[in-house]
């Protein structure tokens, strides 16, 4: 689908782990995290992605191209920039 994913909702993962791990938050819930991604073994994370944003995740599975045009909405943290 082609909804727009909130900005606040994507920053929620930062750039260097989204590219890390090829998953894009697109939903979240009081508890959970959504993320998108085209690469099927990245299920293998979902434990260390679970610690890392200490929710319960889930991961859906994406066309490349749909990935794509989320990823350019994905933007650098001062912070990150900073380490």
């Amino acid at each position: 689908s082609n909804a727009k994913v909130s900005q606040d909702i994507i920053s929620m993962m930062r750039k260097r782990m989204v590219i890390k791990y090829r998953t894009i938050p697109i939903q979240k819930t009081a508890t959970s995290i959504t993320l998108a991604t085209y690469d099927p073994s990245v299920k293998e994370y979902a434990d260390e992605i679970k610690k890392n944003l200490n929710k319960q995740v889930e991961i859906i599975l994406t066309n490349l191209k749909s990935w794509k045009k989320l990823y350019g909405s994905v933007v650098e943290t001062v912070d990150e920039l900073l380490d």
